[in-house]
C-alpha cells in the first residue's frame, strides 16, 4: 500500500493537471476567466482538505489559493 506522502504526492501531481486543464479550458474560450478564476480555488480547496485530514507534518503541502500574480 502507498505511504501518506505517496498518496498526498499523487493527489498533487492530479491537481496540478486539473489546473492545467483548467486553464487550458479558459485558453480555447470554453470557459471564462470569471469561471476559471471560480474553480481554482474549488480545486485547490479540496486537496487542501485532503492535506488537513492526515498528520500535521503534510501542512507544508498545502497551495496558497490566491491567483498568481496577486
Amino acid at each position: 500500500a502507498p505511504s501518506t506522502l505517496d498518496r498526498l504526492r499523487a493527489e498533487e501531481v492530479a491537481l496540478d493537471a486539473a489546473l492545467a486543464q483548467n486553464y487550458q479550458r479558459f485558453s480555447r474560450g470554453e470557459v471564462t476567466a470569471k469561471e476559471m478564476d471560480r474553480q481554482r480555488p474549488e480545486l485547490i480547496g479540496a486537496f487542501n482538505e485532503l492535506v488537513r485530514s492526515e498528520n500535521i507534518r503534510y501542512r507544508s503541502m498545502l497551495r496558497s489559493q490566491a491567483r498568481p500574480g496577486r
